[in-house]
């Protein structure tokens, strides 16, 4: 893991710093001593980094304000629940409509939505989707009940963040 996140870090820090000689460009000794100066500058400050994160995934310490914000959500950016600080919870919905057919035929199951929950909380409409189904019937209430609810919303170092989750949505005709 530390020497992913080192060669990403590294990588950010070497395109964002120091930019490969263009054609025509001085590549003389000097030039390109001060070029691998720069190198080792930028991987000093990237071992600091590493350690800071390795201190934070320990549970031994806060990032730096400039540590935040090498590794913090950068606009659209859709997360991986997996990946988040805070998990999206349902603050309020409205009740599971149970299908009145698949009611009366005593027919139960689960169907699993997937769904990415923005920044307020709410689930974008393009991106809900059926993962999986006990029976195609409950699929349109529980897709309905997703676009309906509202979230508490995923966060990454206190700031709400798009998150991609799955839902299962539980359909048991005595629990209705």
């Amino acid at each position: 893991m530390t020497a992913i996140l080192r060669a990403a870090l590294l990588a950010v820090f070497v395109a964002a710093s120091i930019p490969a000689p263009a054609a025509g460009q001085d590549t003389s000794t000097a030039s390109l001593l001060r070029r691998i100066e720069l190198l080792e500058r930028a991987n000093t400050d990237l071992d600091q980094r590493v350690r800071e994160l390795e201190a934070v995934i320990k549970g031994g310490s806060t990032l730096s304000r400039d540590s935040e914000a090498v590794i913090a959500p950068i606009g659209g950016e859709v997360f991986l629940v997996d990946v988040v600080q805070e998990k999206p919870s349902v603050v309020s919905a409205s009740p599971l409509v149970y299908p009145t057919l698949l009611r009366q035929a005593g027919i139960e199951g689960r169907v699993i939505i997937e769904a990415v929950i923005d920044t307020a909380g709410r689930a974008e409409p393009i991106s809900i989707k059926v993962m999986s189904t006990a029976n195609p019937g409950f699929n349109l209430s529980a897709k309905s009940y997703v676009l309906h609810a509202l979230f508490r919303p995923a966060r990454i170092y206190g700031r709400a963040v798009r998150v991609r989750v799955q839902i299962p949505i539980d359909f048991n005709i005595y629990a209705q």
